[in-house]
C-alpha cells in the first residue's frame, strides 16, 4: 500500500523536498527532529515563497515529461530559466539523470551536498536539462538556436508565466523549419498571481493563436489528484503528434505552420501550501477513508494540517516563517523518502532513456562533493576558412591607399557562408544594422523565414542561412544556443541598446558547465564605433574570457576575423568603424600586430622619444599619424613615438593567449614621457586597464570618442569630442612646452595653426555637409 498516492507522487514529493532543502535549509533534517532557526537560511519569506512556487510548478512539469519520455525513444532536451536551478537539480537527482562521473549521490547526503552549492547555479547536473539566461530571450531563444539543423532532437521549453508575459520572443520559431530543425514544444507554467494567469481561457487561446501557435490548456487545478496526470500525458501526446504531422515530407505543409504550445495551470494545492495565512479552526477536515487501499494524498493531508495549525501564537516574522517552513517540510514527508542508510527508497529507476548515470548511493565522500562529470566532450566544428590574401588591400608605402575598414570583412563573411556547410555556420544580423558597408553587403542575402509574407524589406527564404530578429537580445540568445551545439557563428551589430554584459555572463556560464577537454566555439561579435558602451560592458566582466580587437585598417580587420573564427573558448569582439580609412599594414604585419596587442610603429617613431602618441582603432590611427605629421612639420626638434594598441582583455592589453606584460608596457610607452592616447570608447574602461598595470595616471592623457548617429560629419564629431588630429597636436604641444622640448612660442604657433584648421573644417561641414578635402585626401607623407 502506497500512502503517497502512487509511485509518481513519491518521486514528486522527493523532488519538492530537494527543492525546499536547497532553497531554505543548510542541511536535511533527521527524521523526527524539529526545525530550528539555525537550520534555515536567511531569506525573505516573500521571496522564498515566490521561488518555491515557481520551482514546485516546474518540478510538477518535469515529472510529467519524465514519465511521458519513458515510453519514447531518444531522450529529449529540457531547457528552462537559470533561476530554476533548484528544481532542475532536484529532478536530476530524484529521477537518476546525473551525468556520468558526477559525485552527487541519490541520498540524503547528496541533498546535503546540493544545499552547499546554491551559490553556484550554473549547471543542472544533467545533460538532459539545460539552464539558460532569461535576459537573452530565455528558453525559447536558446532552444531555437539549438534546434537549427538538428531534425532528430525534441526540445521542451519550460517557461514560467512571469517570463512568458515579458521577455519571451514568441515569433522566433517562425525562423525555424518544421522539417529541417528540431521539434520544440513550449510549455508555459501558469502560476497564480501572474498576469497571464488572470486571463480567461478564451483570452489565452486568442493570444497565442495570434502569436502563431496552436495552444492547448492543461488544467491541473481540478480536485481529482490523478486527473492532471492523465490530462498532461494526453497533451504531451497531442503536441508530439502535431509536430510529427508538420514534419511529414509527403504531406504539403500549410503556408503558416502552427506549432503546438501547452499552457499548464499549476495545481492550486501547491499555491495553497505556499500561502501564508491564519488557519481557520472550523475548516473542514479531509474525508476519512475506510478502505485500506485508498488513502488521502500528501497534498490533502498538508491542506488539513494548514487548516488546523496556527503559528503557535508567535507574532514575529521569523517565527511565522519557521512555522510555515515546518508545515511544508511535513507535507514533503522526508521520513518516508529515505531508508535507514539515507538512500532514496524507490522501487525502480525513473531515468529518462539513455541518461542514467553510474553512481554509488552510499558514497561517503559527499561532504565535499564537486560538480565533476564525464559527459561526452563537445568538439567545435572546423570551418573551411578562406585564405585572407584575396581580401588584402595594398599597404606599401603605408598610409597611401584608402579602403573601408569593414569592406574586406563583409566579403570574407559572404564567401565563408557560401562555402561552409549549412549546418556548421550561421550569420546573426542585428536589427540595428540598417545602413553601412556590412548592411549593404548582406542586403541581398535572404534571411531565414518560414511564415508567409516577409516581415521587412530584406529578402527572406525558408532556406536562408542569415538569422535576423527585431529583438537583439533574443537573437543573441539564439546564437548562444547555436554555438552550444558546437557550431560556429558571427553576430553583427551596431546598436547602443545591445548589452554585451548579458551575453558575456551567459557564455561564461556555458563554459563553466562544459566538461574538461570540451571545445566550445567562440562567441564572435562585430561592432561598429557606435557601440562604445557595449565594449565597456564587455570589459567590465572581469572573469569573462573576452578579447576586444581594435583593427587599425581593413587588413587588420580581416586578419582579426580569421583569428576569431579559429579560436575556441573565448568571447571575441571586433570593434571597427564603418568608414573609409587609410591602410597601414600588410596582412603579415597586421597578423603580428593583432597577436601582439601593443606595438611601436617604427616607420613613424623616434627611438628615443620626447612624447608618445598612441592610437586604438582605425579612426584613431589615422588621427594620431596625422597629428604626428603636424608636430614634426611645425616642431622638427620634437621626437615622437607612435604606438598602436590593437587588443584589450578585462585584465589588460593584448589577447588571452598573449597578454602584454608590465615590462612590455613600460618599454613601449616609457615610464617618464607623456603619453596621449586616442581611444574609441569610454574613457573609464581604458583608465581601468592602465590602473591595473599600476602606472602613474598623470602620465596619460586619454582622448576618448564615440560615433553616434547625430548627423555630424566624422571630423566634426571628433572635434566636438576633442579627439581630432588637431586636438591631439594641441595637447602634444602643451606637453612638449611644459617639459622644455619646444619653446612656448613654437607651442603657440602650432596651436594657432590647429585652431585655424578646426575653424576651416567646421565651416566647410556647415556649408557642404561633408568633411574638408584637406581631411579626406590626406595621406602619410613623412619618410616617402
Amino acid at each position: 500500500m502506497d500512502t503517497n498516492g502512487g509511485m509518481t507522487m513519491r518521486y514528486r514529493q522527493a523532488a519538492y523536498y530537494t527543492v525546499l532543502a536547497q532553497r531554505a535549509l543548510w542541511r536535511t533534517l533527521p527524521a523526527g527532529q524539529p526545525l530550528q532557526p539555525s537550520d534555515t537560511k536567511q531569506l525573505d519569506s516573500d521571496e522564498l515563497r515566490a521561488v518555491l512556487a515557481a520551482d514546485f510548478a516546474l518540478s510538477f512539469s518535469l515529472a510529467q515529461i519524465a514519465e511521458y519520455a519513458q515510453s519514447g525513444g531518444a531522450a529529449p532536451l529540457i531547457i528552462t530559466d537559470r533561476e530554476r536551478w533548484a528544481a532542475a537539480r532536484a529532478h536530476t537527482l530524484v529521477y537518476d539523470m546525473l551525468q556520468p562521473g558526477c559525485d552527487i549521490a541519490r541520498s540524503q547526503a547528496g541533498i546535503d551536498a546540493l544545499c552547499t552549492l546554491t551559490h553556484d547555479p550554473q549547471t543542472s547536473l544533467s545533460d538532459a536539462i539545460h539552464l539558460c539566461d532569461a535576459r537573452l530571450g530565455g528558453a525559447l531563444a536558446q532552444a531555437s538556436g539549438r534546434a537549427l539543423d538538428q531534425p532528430e532532437q525534441t526540445i521542451y521549453c519550460l517557461i514560467d508565466s512571469a517570463a512568458a508575459q515579458d521577455d519571451t520572443p514568441w515569433h522566433l520559431t517562425k525562423l525555424l523549419s518544421p522539417a529541417a530543425d528540431s521539434t520544440i514544444i513550449p510549455i508555459i507554467q501558469l502560476r497564480p498571481k501572474t498576469l497571464l494567469a488572470t486571463l480567461s481561457t478564451y483570452e489565452l487561446l486568442a493570444l497565442f493563436i495570434g502569436y502563431g501557435y496552436e495552444p492547448r490548456i492543461v488544467d491541473c487545478t481540478i480536485a481529482d489528484p490523478h486527473q492532471p496526470d492523465a490530462d498532461y500525458a494526453a497533451a504531451l501526446t497531442w503536441a508530439t503528434e502535431c509536430n510529427a504531422a508538420l514534419r511529414q515530407p509527403a504531406q504539403p505543409r500549410p503556408h503558416k505552420a502552427r506549432r503546438p504550445l501547452l499552457l499548464v495551470r499549476t495545481p492550486e494545492q501547491l499555491e495553497t501550501l505556499l500561502a501564508e495565512h491564519e488557519a481557520q479552526e472550523n475548516a473542514p477536515a479531509p474525508a476519512e477513508h475506510d478502505s485500506g487501499d485508498v488513502q488521502p494524498s500528501s497534498i490533502a493531508r498538508a491542506q488539513a494540517a494548514l487548516a488546523h495549525r496556527k503559528a503557535d501564537g508567535a507574532n514575529s516574522s521569523q517565527a511565522r516563517t519557521q512555522a510555515w517552513l515546518a508545515q511544508i517540510l511535513a507535507w514533503c514527508e522526508p521520513e518516508d523518502l529515505f531508508d535507514a542508510a539515507g538512500n532514496l527508497t524507490f522501487a525502480k529507476t525513473k531515468a529518462l532513456p539513455h541518461t542514467a548515470a553510474a553512481h554509488t548511493d552510499n558514497d561517503s565522500s559527499l561532504g565535499t562533493a564537486q560538480l565533476t562529470a564525464t559527459q561526452p566532450v563537445l568538439s567545435a566544428t572546423r570551418l573551411r576558412r578562406p585564405a585572407i590574401e584575396p581580401y588584402a588591400v595594398v599597404a606599401t608605402p603605408p598610409g597611401t591607399q584608402r579602403s573601408n575598414t569593414l569592406s574586406s570583412v563583409g566579403s570574407y563573411l559572404a564567401d565563408l557562408t557560401k562555402d561552409a556547410a549549412s549546418d556548421s555556420f550561421r550569420l546573426f544580423i542585428s536589427p540595428s544594422l540598417q545602413s553601412g558597408t556590412l548592411a549593404q553587403r548582406f542586403a541581398s542575402h535572404p534571411r531565414a523565414w518560414q511564415w508567409g509574407s516577409q516581415p521587412s524589406i530584406a529578402p527572406h527564404a525558408s532556406d536562408g542561412y542569415t538569422m535576423s530578429y527585431p529583438a537583439a537580445s533574443a537573437l543573441r540568445g539564439m546564437q548562444l544556443g547555436y554555438l552550444e551545439q558546437g557550431r560556429q557563428s558571427v553576430f553583427v551589430g551596431a546598436s547602443l541598446h545591445e548589452d554585451m554584459s548579458a551575453a558575456s555572463r551567459s557564455y561564461t556560464a556555458a563554459l563553466s558547465s562544459q566538461p574538461r577537454g570540451a571545445s566550445l566555439p567562440s562567441l564572435n561579435t562585430i561592432l561598429s564605433h557606435q557601440s562604445a558602451e557595449q565594449v565597456t560592458n564587455a570589459l567590465d566582466q572581469r572573469d569573462a574570457p573576452t578579447t576586444v580587437y581594435f583593427p587599425a585598417d581593413s587588413n587588420c580587420a580581416v586578419v582579426t576575423l580569421d583569428m576569431m573564427l579559429s579560436s575556441t573558448q573565448a568571447i571575441n569582439i571586433l570593434h571597427a568603424s564603418d568608414t573609409t580609412q587609410l591602410t597601414w599594414l600588410t596582412t603579415k604585419a597586421a597578423r603580428a600586430q593583432m597577436q601582439a596587442g601593443l606595438a611601436t610603429w617604427n616607420f613613424a617613431s623616434h627611438a628615443s622619444p620626447d612624447i608618445v602618441l598612441a592610437a586604438c582603432g582605425d579612426i584613431a590611427t589615422t588621427e594620431v599619424l596625422a597629428a604626428i605629421e603636424l608636430i614634426t612639420h611645425s616642431c622638427p626638434a620634437a621626437r615622437v613615438r607612435c604606438v598602436n594598441i590593437s587588443s584589450f582583455t578585462p585584465r589588460g592589453f593584448g589577447t588571452l593567449t598573449q597578454p602584454v606584460s608590465q615590462r612590455t608596457l613600460a618599454r613601449t610607452m616609457t615610464t617618464t614621457k607623456p603619453v596621449i592616447i586616442a581611444y574609441p570608447g569610454e574613457e573609464r574602461s581604458l583608465a581601468a586597464t592602465l590602473f591595473a598595470y599600476g602606472v602613474d595616471g598623470r602620465q596619460f592623457d586619454i582622448h576618448s570618442f564615440g560615433l553616434t548617429p547625430c548627423g555630424d560629419t566624422l571630423m566634426t564629431s571628433l572635434i566636438r569630442q576633442q579627439a581630432s588630429r588637431y586636438d591631439l597636436a594641441i595637447a602634444a604641444a602643451t606637453c612638449l612646452s611644459a617639459t622644455g622640448v619646444i619653446s612656448p612660442d613654437d607651442a603657440q604657433r602650432l596651436a594657432g595653426h590647429c585652431h585655424a584648421a578646426i575653424e576651416q573644417c567646421l565651416a566647410h561641414a556647415r556649408e557642404h555637409h561633408t568633411d574638408h578635402p584637406m581631411v579626406t585626401t590626406w595621406q602619410w607623407q613623412q619618410g616617402q
